[in-house]
């Protein structure tokens, strides 16, 4: 639905989408809910704040260099990308689910970067794996 300010998106099932974007209206206090988003987009500036240090230092100091922080750098990254482009959506465009095109494509986005962060946790978990077996084999 188009309001006159801004995008309103609805969903009608049940999905983690469905939840991060609240299919319904909570009835909360608009104080709860300022201080509700003041929160989350604390937590998320942190957030990011944390893993753009973490880059750097991974990338700056070369006896850091290996397959394990690579694959760290690689997941900060998906990771930023899928919090900037949510809160960039929800702040701009307010809550919702996935019924026009722009609310469908941001869910489709922040859901791909988060598998793609999933698989880097995989990775690293093979990784740990294999050093390990390596290391008692």
């Amino acid at each position: 639905m188009t309001n006159s300010t801004h995008t309103v998106c609805e969903c009608t099932h049940l999905t983690n989408f469905a939840i991060l974007l609240s299919a319904k209206p909570l009835n909360i206090s608009p104080e709860v809910n300022l201080s509700l988003e003041v929160i989350g987009n604390i937590g998320v500036s942190l957030s990011v704040i944390a893993m753009l240090v973490t880059i750097v230092a991974l990338v700056f100091f070369r006896s850091l260099w290996n397959m394990r922080n690579f694959i760290h750098i690689n997941l900060c990254v998906s990771l930023i990308l899928a919090n900037l482009i949510f809160e960039i959506w929800v702040t701009h465009h307010g809550g919702g689910g996935i019924v026009d095109p722009g609310c469908r494509t941001v869910a489709v986005v922040v859901h791909y970067l988060f598998l793609v962060s999933f698989m880097w946790m995989l990775m690293e978990g093979v990784v740990l794996y294999v050093i390990l077996v390596k290391v008692f084999a």
